[in-house]
């Protein structure tokens, strides 16, 4: 009894002075306190009455606290001071190399690593409106997730998932196959299967529905309980990082929760002929300053009702882009299908489809065309454009009124059409004069045809003078007697 055991060395702990630190000894033999000194590190212990036993081995603990930040382990030495016996000199002390938690040598004393995210990583399939987007976030850790851990995704605001036990994918399911998602935006996950280990990484995939409406990118954070209750202590809580790069060239459209909503900010479509039953050569222009639209996404014109065309594939016209197929599906209810071709339709560029459809053989009023599109990639559908209305020319063709809007069908005729003659008598030259008026423009080169004048007198003639209105309908005209 007397007797004192000096262990130093313990620098770093954040343990402050104290004559009376409560330790732990075999048998109380070294005492049940110790005198702490933390600028050196120093613990003293005295042996307590009866003493030590020699060649029997003697337990002590005691309780120190961490440093804040991190350090390697210092080296530790212990000394003895027998009571009017001499001393034991100092001599440095072993400790085990194994590691702790995942902490390579972490069974030293105050071998001290702070515990973080190596990798923290945050990444979405889709920035569209309303659609079904997958979210993935990897993490790397510098200490073991041991099971009951838990991570804690927060910040994704805005979407519309509600409140749930939301099915996750983890790697080899070690942040299990569940999470509890609340809207507020908050995801926790709890380690299963082992748990992530160090240096490992480990991705988590779920889905959350976008946005209705347009929002910017949120800020998320991951921070987690190491050991089941946070026994063995935690990762603060840190910003996920994120591509800055484009998807579906939207800018910065891998942030998470970035929602835009796709639109044709040019979606035109005009016809060639207001004729009925003549073969009408229909030209779509489509534009998105909003995205682009990959292959495999699907352009549908709905509206086209009236058409004499039958159902089936229709050829695209030799001026078409080609990037909306070589070909679509046609329904003669007026529904046109197109699937965009490989290399898919970019932002800010104008793509052409012409296609023919028949008229039908008599009037029709140019009904509403509408477009919408199904955006696709690689099968799955990521977002879609609302259907809305295309823009007519609003222009006249061959005179009709809107004769350039999509399957405005108007039947030729003159709406004046009378003839009268300079004198019934016989023998002599007979002027008459037709009056004309169509609901047509009448372009070069068409001709018009006055039959049943039999009786006259006056031979074949191929160049008949003629006097017309500022000479629109010629000089001469083609006679046939008979």
């Amino acid at each position: 009894a007397g007797s004192t055991v000096t262990i130093s060395g313990l620098r770093g702990s954040t343990t402050m002075n104290n004559d009376s630190l409560g330790v732990a000894s075999t048998d109380s033999k070294l005492g049940e306190a110790g005198a702490w000194t933390q600028s050196t590190g120093t613990l003293v212990l005295t042996v307590a009455a009866g003493g030590t036993t020699v060649t029997t081995s003697y337990e002590v603990r005691f309780s120190l606290d961490n440093p804040s930040c991190s350090q390697a382990a210092p080296t530790l030495n212990v000394e003895a001071a027998i009571q009017d016996n001499g001393a034991i000199a100092s001599a440095v002390m072993t400790s085990p190399v194994d590691a702790l938690y995942g902490v390579a040598s972490g069974l030293k004393p105050l071998e001290v690593l702070v515990p973080a995210f190596t990798v923290q990583s945050i990444e979405q399939s889709t920035p569209f409106v309303g659609a079904s987007n997958t979210l993935t976030v990897t993490l790397t850790s510098n200490y073991d997730l041991a099971d009951g851990s838990t991570v804690t995704i927060s910040g994704l605001t805005g979407s519309q998932t509600e409140g749930t036990v939301l099915l996750v994918a983890s790697t080899s399911g070690l942040l299990g196959s569940t999470g509890t998602w609340t809207q507020a935006g908050t995801l926790v996950l709890t380690a299963a299967s082992g748990g992530p280990s160090h240096g490992k990484w480990v991705e988590v995939s779920f889905s959350l529905i976008n946005n209705a409406a347009p929002q910017e990118a949120v800020t998320a954070q991951v921070e987690a309980a190491i050991g089941s209750g946070g026994a063995v202590g935690s990762i603060m809580l840190g910003d996920l990082t994120v591509l800055s790069t484009p998807q579906y060239e939207v800018s910065n459209g891998y942030g998470p929760l970035l929602v835009v909503e796709p639109l044709f900010s040019v979606k035109a479509i005009g016809q060639s002929t207001p004729i009925p039953s003549a073969t009408n050569t229909m030209s779509v222009t489509l534009t998105s300053t909003t995205h682009q639209a990959t292959a495999g996404s699907i352009v549908t014109i709905s509206g086209l009702a009236g058409s004499a065309t039958v159902t089936g594939s229709l050829p695209m016209g030799a001026s078409s882009s080609g990037l909306l197929g070589s070909s679509g599906d046609w329904d003669s209810n007026g529904i046109l299908t197109l699937t965009v071709a490989a290399g898919g339709l970019s932002k800010d560029t104008a793509y052409v489809a012409m296609f023919n459809l028949t008229n039908p053989a008599g009037a029709l009023t140019s009904p509403t065309v509408n477009v919408m599109a199904t955006l696709v990639d690689g099968g799955v559908t990521v977002g879609s454009i609302t259907q809305v209305a295309m823009t007519a020319p609003n222009s006249a063709l061959y005179g009709v009124l809107n004769g350039a809007n999509p399957l405005q069908v108007v039947v030729p005729m003159f709406d004046t059409k009378s003839i009268q003659q300079s004198t019934p008598v016989s023998g002599v030259a007979n002027t008459l004069t037709a009056k004309l008026k169509s609901n047509y423009a009448l372009v070069a080169g068409s001709t018009v045809t006055i039959s049943g004048l039999r009786g006259s007198t006056t031979m074949n003639n191929d160049s008949l003078g003629v006097a017309s209105t500022d000479s629109k309908l010629g000089e001469a005209g083609a006679w046939t007697q008979s």
